[in-house]
């Protein structure tokens, strides 16, 4: 399909401001979420987009819940670069902003795939939820 942007597509190793720059979006934030997709902007660069708004479903995180060996576990499938923004599994007992950590968590590498000419990282963070609720959240960080 034909992109809706005049610039050729960015490859992902472009910085966040190339990035937003080559859709013409300079002056986007990186929390922005002006599509209300619910991904911010910062996480539609770090999971391959195109652009801002333009992100393929494909690369969206799933999250699931399963056994594993006699324990009920929360798992969050992802993708993220291998350099550049990092994206990691944060987990919490509430949705507030305090509490978020990485304890408990366990994350693995599922597989790689290639978008625009550079390889993401598809990845599964896990966490038991037998003690109680749990949530798990994607922290993307940009260098």
């Amino acid at each position: 399909s034909q992109s809706r942007y005049t610039n050729s597509p960015q490859p992902y190793d472009a910085t966040f401001g190339s990035w937003a720059s080559a859709a013409g979006q300079e002056s986007i934030a990186l929390n922005s979420d002006a599509d209300g997709n619910g991904l911010t902007a910062l996480l539609e660069y770090a999971y391959g987009a195109e652009a801002p708004g333009s992100i393929s479903r494909s690369l969206l995180p799933a999250s699931s819940t399963t056994n594993s060996g006699g324990t009920n576990q929360l798992v969050l499938t992802y993708f993220t670069r291998t350099s550049g923004v990092t994206v990691a599994p944060e987990v919490s007992t509430s949705l507030g902003t305090n509490g978020w950590g990485t304890n408990g968590v366990s994350t693995t590498l599922v597989g790689t795939v290639t978008t625009n000419g550079t390889t993401l990282e598809q990845r599964r963070a896990s966490v038991s939820i037998d003690e109680g609720r749990k949530f798990l959240r994607l922290k993307a960080t940009s260098p």
